[in-house]
């Protein structure tokens, strides 16, 4: 199967995983109602700049010396730093920020990243760790059962940071940026 396919089906894969349904329940980060419409020249910017990004960085882990195997707890981390990047990279955009800051580092990904977004939208971000955990899991099975993962590493890398970086975007268009609910809860308990 071509490397667009596989990433492709993956993508479908983990979108269909992510919308809330009792089937996902523990999986289940999107609604399917988007708050924060965007212009159709910001979604292929977007689109496109993640594209470079994440193919350059699978470049970059397919240099990384793992004699042939990458540790499925790596691909996790890396599953979770492309989509808080990715989330942090699609609320500039939704914002109109001037400072979109689209210098990933793959090192990041091991060390402690504080997202350039509001505190209360960080919040939003980090309560949902779990059922992104829950997801890339999934994804990796999914991957396993397809035998995607007896590719070449950066094929089916892209296809895992693709999945989080579209999982990104549709979570940020999703995200009221107006409600700190959940930080007013934080802070009064």
């Amino acid at each position: 199967m071509e490397k667009q396919d596989v990433i492709k089906d993956v993508i479908t894969y983990a979108v269909k995983k992510s919308v809330f349904s009792v089937e996902n329940a523990d999986c289940s980060i999107l609604r399917g109602t988007i708050i924060n419409e965007v212009a159709k020249e910001q979604a292929l910017f977007y689109c496109q700049r993640t594209q470079e990004i994440i193919f350059a960085l699978a470049e970059q882990i397919k240099n990384i010396p793992t004699e042939g195997v990458l540790p499925v707890s790596e691909c996790g981390v890396i599953f979770q730093y492309i989509f808080d990047r990715c989330a942090e990279f699609a609320y500039k955009l939704i914002t109109d920020s001037d400072e979109i800051n689209t210098n990933f580092n793959i090192t990041e990904a091991f060390n402690y990243y504080e997202l350039d977004i509001p505190e209360y939208l960080q919040l939003k971000v980090t309560n949902i760790v779990p059922r992104l955990a829950n997801i890339f899991g999934s994804i990796y099975h999914y991957m396993s059962q397809k035998d995607y993962l007896s590719q070449d590493v950066a094929t089916w890398m892209s296809a895992i940071m693709m999945s989080a970086a579209t999982l990104a975007f549709k979570f940020a268009m999703e995200m009221d940026l107006d409600d700190d609910a959940e930080m007013q809860d934080f802070l009064n308990n």
